[in-house]
């Protein structure tokens, strides 16, 4: 796991990232769909360096970071959960993580879809979504985002 340094915090208390950035996550445990229960948060760690549109790190790799189930359901007999970034820590500081279009608009998220029940595949690995500890969660920046400094 890499340690990013107080010299990766930013000199601006609000970081903007363009819609569309992706923001690479390893999961810190489990998550399952048998055990998360809605707005459950979990914890996950920045994979790598996350640049703005000039090419300088915004985002520390090893920033860690909050995961919210924002979404779960069933669509066509398979399960979807959507994730949504919260916040994040590095520098020692703490900083939450929004969409630039307010607050009912999303952020930074990533849908994982279980296997089809009745599907081979579903025999196979079941019809949970599952993430081992360690999993890559690529989140996307649905909107242009802002990562403002807590007070």
């Amino acid at each position: 796991t890499q340690t990013p340094s107080a010299s990766a915090a930013p000199a601006s208390n609000l970081i903007r990232i363009p819609e569309g950035t992706e923001l690479p996550v390893r999961t810190r445990g489990f998550l399952d769909s048998c055990c998360l229960a809605p707005n459950a948060l979990s914890l996950g760690v920045l994979d790598a360096d996350v640049k703005g549109p000039g090419g300088k790190v915004v985002l520390p790799a090893g920033a860690n970071v909050t995961i919210q189930l924002v979404e779960e359901k069933n669509v066509d007999g398979r399960i979807t959960m959507t994730f949504e970034l919260g916040s994040l820590d590095f520098g020692g500081r703490h900083y939450v993580i929004a969409s630039a279009k307010g607050g009912l608009e999303p952020g930074a998220r990533v849908t994982f879809t279980g296997a089809k029940a009745g599907t081979p595949e579903a025999k196979l690995r079941g019809l949970n979504v599952h993430l081992d500890n360690q999993s890559y969660m690529g989140f996307k920046a649905e909107t242009p985002i802002v990562v403002t400094l807590s007070s």
